[in-house]
Formats: C-alpha cells, sequence, structure tokens
C-alpha cells in the first residue's frame, strides 16, 4: 500500500473521529429549532412616545434589521423576527431542551452558594466600628485561620482607626474654630480680613505671628484670641493635610486597604474563567487547588461548582435561556468616548495602575473597576498591541508623548483602562438630556485607510468638545457597545464632526456604520420586554415525529436499494452515505447550528444527492467494463468521467440553496443551509472517499477483474 493511500485513510480516519467526537451525544450537542421542541417568545417596544407619526412609521423593521445583524448574523439560531406594528416587535427564540435547561440551573444554583460565602464589605466595615474584642473575633471569624486575610483585615483596621482618629481630631479643631469665630465676631475685628490672611499667619513661628498679629491689630488687645485661633487654624490644616494628602493621606490609605478586601472574595468571573479551562489543562486543576487553599471552608462548594459545570459544558449554548438573548440586546450600536490614562504622564500614578493591573489578573474587569477607572474590552487586539523585535509585546496606542496606554489581560480577552472621570468621558444617560449621533457613514483618514464619519448633535458636540479641548495629546478610547475600537490620539479640540480611524476591512466598516446608525435612530429598545412566554412547538408533536421517522425511513430504503442493486460498490456508496450524514450534523453541532424540521428535509434531499453522484459513478464504471478495459482503468475512468455531470449538479444546487437561503424566511433558511453543507460533504466523501476505498481494495486485491452490478 502506497504512502499516498496510507495519508488519505489516516485523513478519513481522523476526520470521522474528530467528527463523531464533535457530535457526540447528539442529544446533548444538536439544537432543536422553535418547529421542534418549542421556544420563547419574547416582545419588545421601542420607545418612541416622543415622535412624530412620520418618524415612527416602519421603526420596528429598522430595529429588528439592526438587531438581527448584531445577534444572529450568520443565521443559525433559527431565531424568528416578527415587527408588531411600527413600535413593537417580536422575537421568538428555540427552547433549550429539558436536560440543558437542568443542567444550567444546576451550575447556576452551584455557582450561586459559593459566592453567597462571600463576606460582604459592608459587614466588614461594621465590624470596625465594634469594640476590640468583639471586632478581633469577627475578624478571626472572616479570616478562616488563614494568617493572609487576617493581614488584610488587620491592616484595614489600622488604616481605619489612624483615619477615625484624625477625624475625630479635625471635628473637634472645627468646632473649636467656629466657637473662636463667633467671638471674634462679637469684637470689631473684621473676621473676612482675618479668614484671608489666617493661612499666611498660621505658617510663621512663635515670634513672628505675636509681631504679624501686633501689627495687624494695632495694639495688644485681642491679642491672645487671635493667636488661639490662628494656632487652631494651623493645626486644623495639619489634620486635613494628614488625611488627604494624595500620596500619604490617612483617607488613601484607608482606600486602599479596603480595595484589598477583594482578595477575601471570589467572583463570577474568576470562577468562569477557571470553569471554561479544558478539563484536561494542568493550570485549571492548579487554579482550582489555589481556590481551595486561598478558601478551605469552600473547599467542598468549589468542588461542587466544577462538577455542576462540567456537567453542563456539553450541553452548553450562546443562546441557552432567554435571559442570554436579553443580556444581548441591550445596547444597540452605542457609541461613547474614554480618555486612556498613559504611562509616565503627570496626572497618572504609576503604582496606582500598577494595582489596576494586578486587580485586573486576580478578580477580572468588572471588580477591578471603579469610579476612577474602568477596564474596556478590546475587540481588534492588533489595533492595540504588535510584537517588538524580539517578539514582546509592545503597545501601539500612545499619546503625543509616545507614552502607551495600560493594557491588560484576564483569560484569554484584552482590556485596556480607560478614565471614569468627569471631563475625560462622554458617556450615554450619563446626562438629564441624552446627546444623539445624528449618522454615521464609510470614510477615509488623511493616509487614504478605510474610516468611520460620524456627526453628533449639538449637545453631542458641545460635550465633545468639553471631552477633547481639556485632553489635547492624550489618547482618546472609541468604545462601541463597550467594546474598544481604537484610540487616535487628539491633535485638536473637536465638536460635532468626528472620525474613527483604524485598520478596518470593508466589511468592518459597513458593519459599525450600521450599528453606529442603530445607535442614531430617533427612539431607544426598551431594555426588559414587556411579555416573555414559553410557546410549545410550532408543528406538533406528531409532525416532528414522522418527519423524522421519515428520514429514518429515507436512509434505510436508500441504503438497501444502493446495496442490492451495485452490491459491493453500492455498500462502499453507503458507507460514504452515512459519513456524509456524519459530517453534516458534526458541523451543526460544532457551530451550535440549531436543528429544525426544514433541516430534516435538508438531510433527507441530502441523502438522495449523495448517492446520486455514486451511480452515476458506478454507470461510468459498468460502461468502462463492459468494453473490456481493466478494473483499475474502468474505476479510474468512472471516476474522471462522471466529475464534470457531477460538479455541475452539485454546483447549481448549490446556487440554488444559497440563493434560498439569501432571501427566505427564517423557517426556510435551516433547510438552505443544511443542503448547502450536505453538498460540499457529499462531493468529499461520494468523490474522495468511495475512491480511497476502492484503491485500498485494489491494493488488497480484494477485489480483481470485476466490480458485479445487476443490470435491469
Amino acid at each position: 500500500m502506497g504512502k499516498n493511500l496510507t495519508l488519505k485513510i489516516v485523513l478519513i480516519i481522523v476526520l470521522v473521529v474528530l467528527a463523531g467526537w464533535t457530535l457526540y451525544p447528539p442529544n446533548k450537542r444538536l439544537k432543536p429549532g422553535i418547529d421542534l421542541a418549542g421556544g420563547t417568545s419574547l416582545i419588545y417596544e421601542i420607545g418612541a412616545q416622543d415622535l412624530e407619526e412620520a418618524q415612527q412609521r416602519g421603526l420596528a423593521e429598522k430595529m429588528i434589521n439592526i438587531l438581527r445583524r448584531r445577534i444572529d448574523p450568520a443565521n443559525i439560531q433559527n431565531l424568528i423576527w416578527r415587527p408588531q406594528g411600527n413600535t413593537r416587535f417580536e422575537i421568538q427564540m428555540p427552547l433549550a431542551s429539558a436536560e440543558t435547561r437542568q443542567k444550567r440551573q444546576d451550575n447556576e444554583k452551584a455557582i450561586s452558594e459559593l459566592l453567597t460565602k462571600n463576606t460582604r464589605p459592608a459587614r466588614i466595615l461594621r465590624s470596625l466600628q465594634k469594640s476590640p474584642e468583639e471586632r478581633i473575633a469577627d475578624f478571626n471569624d472572616f479570616a478562616q485561620n488563614d494568617p493572609n486575610r487576617l493581614g488584610i483585615l488587620e491592616t484595614l483596621a489600622k488604616a481605619y482607626d489612624e483615619r477615625k482618629e484624625l477625624q475625630n481630631k479635625r471635628d473637634q479643631l472645627d468646632a473649636e474654630l467656629k466657637a473662636s469665630e463667633e467671638k471674634i465676631s462679637a469684637t470689631e475685628l473684621d473676621l473676612g480680613q482675618i479668614k484671608l490672611k489666617r493661612n499666611d499667619w498660621g505658617k510663621l513661628n512663635e515670634q513672628q505671628l505675636q509681631e504679624s498679629l501686633k501689627e495687624f491689630l494695632g495694639s495688644e488687645d485681642n491679642l491672645d484670641l487671635l493667636t488661639v485661633y490662628v494656632k487652631t487654624y494651623a493645626e486644623w490644616v495639619g489634620v486635613l493635610g494628614q488625611l488627604t494628602d494624595p500620596e500619604t493621606g490617612k483617607n488613601i490609605k484607608y482606600e486602599e486597604a479596603r480595595r484589598e478586601l477583594d482578595k477575601l472574595n471570589l467572583t463570577e468571573e474568576q470562577i468562569n474563567f477557571v470553569l471554561e479551562m479544558s478539563p484536561k489543562a494542568a493550570e485549571r486543576s492548579q487554579r482550582i487547588e489555589q481556590f481551595k487553599n486561598e478558601f478551605p471552608d469552600r473547599a467542598e462548594l468549589i468542588d461542587k461548582a466544577v462538577a455542576a459545570y462540567d456537567e453542563y459544558r456539553p450541553f452548553r449554548g450562546r443562546l441557552d435561556d432567554p435571559r442570554d438573548l436579553q443580556r444581548m440586546l441591550k445596547g444597540a450600536g452605542i457609541l461613547e468616548f474614554r480618555i486612556l490614562p498613559t504611562q509616565g504622564h503627570p496626572a497618572v500614578d504609576m503604582d496606582e495602575m500598577t494595582r489596576y493591573v494586578e486587580s485586573l489578573k486576580e478578580k477580572g474587569p468588572k471588580y477591578a473597576s471603579d469610579n476612577k477607572f474602568v477596564w474596556c474590552e478590546i475587540e481588534e487586539l492588533r489595533e492595540w498591541v504588535v510584537g517588538n523585535e524580539q517578539g514582546q509585546p509592545l503597545v501601539k496606542v500612545r499619546d503625543k508623548e509616545d507614552r502607551p496606554c495600560i493594557v491588560g489581560a484576564f483569560g484569554d480577552k484584552y482590556y485596556v483602562l480607560s478614565s471614569n472621570k468627569p471631563n475625560e468621558t462622554m458617556l450615554r444617560g450619563a446626562t438629564e438630556k441624552e446627546w444623539k449621533l445624528l449618522k454615521a457613514q464609510p470614510g477615509t483618514d488623511r493616509t487614504g485607510r478605510r474610516a468611520i464619519d460620524f456627526v453628533l448633535d449639538q449637545l453631542g458636540g458641545n460635550m465633545f468638545g468639553n471631552v477633547t479641548g481639556k485632553n489635547i495629546g492624550r489618547p482618546l478610547c472609541i468604545l462601541l457597545d463597550g467594546m474598544a475600537i481604537s484610540a487616535p490620539s487628539i491633535e485638536t479640540k473637536i465638536t460635532t464632526h468626528g472620525q474613527i480611524t483604524g485598520s478596518f476591512s470593508q466589511t468592518d466598516v459597513l458593519d459599525m456604520v450600521n450599528k453606529l446608525n442603530a445607535g442614531s435612530l430617533p427612539a431607544r429598545l426598551i431594555e426588559q420586554p414587556i411579555s416573555v412566554k414559553t410557546i410549545g412547538p410550532s408543528i406538533g408533536a406528531d409532525n416532528r415525529d414522522k418527519g423524522i421517522q421519515a428520514g429514518f425511513i429515507g436512509l434505510i430504503v436508500v441504503i438497501f436499494c444502493m446495496l442490492a442493486y451495485y452490491t459491493l460498490a453500492g455498500s462502499i456508496a453507503d458507507v460514504a452515505l452515512l459519513m456524509n450524514i456524519l459530517f453534516v450534523l458534526a458541523i451543526m453541532a460544532g457551530v451550535r447550528a440549531t436543528f429544525t424540521l426544514p433541516g430534516i428535509a435538508g438531510i433527507i434531499l441530502t441523502i438522495g444527492m449523495s448517492v446520486d453522484a455514486n451511480v452515476l459513478i458506478f454507470e461510468r464504471i459498468r460502461e468502462e467494463q463492459d468494453k473490456g478495459s481493466a478494473l483499475t482503468v474502468a474505476i479510474r475512468n468512472g471516476y474522471q468521467r462522471a466529475f464534470r455531470a457531477i460538479l455541475d449538479a452539485n454546483l447549481t444546487t448549490f446556487i440554488t440553496a444559497a440563493i434560498l437561503y439569501w432571501v427566505a424566511s427564517e423557517e426556510i433558511k435551516g433547510f438552505a443551509i443544511v443542503l448547502m453543507l450536505g453538498i460540499a460533504s457529499s462531493m468529499f466523501t461520494a468523490l474522495f472517499v468511495t475512491r480511497v476505498i476502492f484503491n485500498f481494495l485494489l491494493t488488497k486485491r480484494i477485489i480483481k477483474d470485476h466490480l458485479f452490478m445487476l443490470r435491469l
């Protein structure tokens, strides 16, 4: 047996094993559509109260077109979208199997039980206000005999006590100042002038202070009163400085200690990140053990969460529950802007930035963000990071002084640290009156690269001008639906007209323009559906079962006819047929495509088309044998002469199926998808697989002189 034939056999075996592994078990991997399993109906309303009648016309259809491209661009989820008037629309999504729903519920329950063991920061903060004995008892309970956890709590307690002591001292001095000011007001002294000078007086030594006060008073009357007031004020300023110093102040030390409390808890992001790793990955096992070591009181719950997720993993899909769809519908083309802090910038504390990066690695983007900075997911990493000459990652996005922005990773996703401060953000819903994106359209930047031009309304232009005018030279992160798209450096103040630049393909540009224009619709989708209800299988259980039964009957009849009429050659065609069905179902399972009744019809049609190709080949082989050709020559010529007819027939059918997919309703798209997959797969099985089997049989001399077939 030649090396070339061996490689082909190995390829076929690998593909069959891979397909079987992808499809197994089929009841878990194949997701039935609405017509087979029923589903959920969600009715959404569009907030259009302020719109005129002309503006409302066709609004639901426009919203559906945008959201459909956003949620299911490949049309493989079997979602059915129907407008209901101008301001409402319905989405029907397939219902996951009862087993899938149960596995998901068990998984969510296990994670919820694990998260409930977290120590709420509010409980710890309440403990700080207790007596020392009660506080120590609470801390020992929170720490679970872990010295590192206890150290975090003791550091917080120390910072709290020192801060509280200074706050009490500040309040006491503040009361003394007010009492002194009342006494001063009772004299003929000018309190306003005293307040203007008290800061300078407070910096003088005793002798200088006395001389300056005597000069101000013109005598020694009220000298003691004013001296006490100035000294009290100077002491008050000193205490306030100890509290509010941006680097060493007790307020910042206390906030840093509070952030360390995150290390006492597990976050949902942390848990899901580890659980989603491959079950056989060594890193997964290591991290799970690390969780158990850090939280010994939760070891049993951690094991339970791991087991529940591993049970759910084979069933898990992108849209298993209406909540998945509702989450994906939040935000449709929402454009926002944030300034990026950069390394070495005068306004950026690098120690603080390091803490944010470490917090991202430990807790994930949600819990590593706060009211000062937030982590935003990067959509296209190549826009932000490249490899240098040594192969090390190099951040591309930089400010005018070539200082890089701050990029971090959590799991297999990358995030950029963005500002969350006033005058450094332009967010939707942040003002009483919302700014609007008037339009977006394809454009080009100064170098001729593709870009997206956009126009803001006057309010948006004023806000954009404020952000860009106050941050010239800094990177401006452009976010679309919360994803960081690009971050050009601000060169000048920009108002109503702006541009999104980057390395975009034509498809990228059109997709972003569509999403942005969805955000520029004169109305917004109300996030919560007004109705959510479960619907039964649209074709009925009997029709569903009969359709599946028809598929099995058709398969058995075709297998029997091929075997009876073409004998050995027919059995080879039957093997190719079964492989074809396996490949089609495996592809659908791999991409989590929804399996519908029209899809079953597509499988049945694929059965006939698959063996049709082999019938053409076998008849050509028969003709060659009748001419007296040797079997090897007959098989070779049979495949060569049948190839053109097979290609033409399959190509025309594929084009028809593609057109059907393009124009058909959602219910029929499943038929077109399965038919196209079946055609592509049958070309491989009917032409390649059967030829390899024939060559193998010839090489082993299992068939020698003649290939027997029946005649009519």
